[in-house]
């Protein structure tokens, strides 16, 4: 059976849909930035949360996110738990183990 080279194109987009949270989870944990993180920090928190706040380090598990104000990081400290979780579905359990956010600028 031939597939078309657009099957082709969809498999190996899938392909890399599956890998692209594998390397960014470890250039993160290698870097220890987790700027790299960002798109699957906005699949995981969803818009609101991602247009106020941006994941800046990876500091041995914790992900430490930038917010732009004291209710911000009180909102991310309530949702940690979910969120925590469905970044390690996306990255594995080793990679982010628990969230700390800072207001920035402060």
């Amino acid at each position: 059976m031939r597939l078309s080279s657009g099957a082709v194109a969809r498999r190996d987009l899938q392909s890399l849909k599956t890998l692209l949270p594998d390397v960014l989870g470890k250039l993160s944990r290698e870097s220890g930035r987790a700027r790299h993180l960002q798109p699957l920090w906005r699949e995981a928190v969803g818009d609101a949360i991602a247009r106020s706040s941006t994941p800046v380090a990876l500091e041995n598990g914790t992900l430490v996110v930038s917010v732009v104000s004291q209710e911000w990081a009180r909102e991310l400290e309530r949702q940690a738990g979910e969120i925590v979780s469905r970044l390690q579905q996306r990255l594995g359990k080793d990679v982010v183990t628990s969230l700390r956010a800072t207001v920035a600028g402060t």
